[in-house]
């Protein structure tokens, strides 16, 4: 939940702080934060997200655009986690990795 939270909030201050930001960038990114913050759809607005703060904003701190790039990248490939609407519509998902006692394959 926390990743969540942080790609939201990184998300909407890298599009605050570019000045030339296009007119669309700034609905388009409270849709995405909404949206991980509640938890629905996280994979694919954590790559909308990670899509467009690696094109829209040239203004932006590198640093800042960096930080917001790496977790959108780690949020994707983790998933939502079992406090969203996503595990609540779809079920959590568990890997399970064989252990040393296992037999069975």
């Amino acid at each position: 939940m926390l990743l969540r939270f942080a790609v939201a909030g990184s998300a909407v201050l890298s599009v605050l702080l570019a000045p030339a930001a296009p007119f669309w960038c700034a609905p388009l990114v409270v849709v995405i934060g909404a949206s991980l913050c509640v938890g629905i759809g996280v994979r694919a607005s954590a790559s909308l997200g990670l899509l467009a703060a690696l094109c829209v904003p040239t203004g932006a701190p590198q640093l800042l655009v960096i930080v917001h790039a790496v977790t959108a990248a780690s949020l994707v490939l983790t998933g939502a986690g079992a406090y969203s609407l996503d595990a609540r519509f779809f079920g959590r998902r568990r890997v399970v990795l064989p252990g040393t006692h296992d037999t069975s394959g």
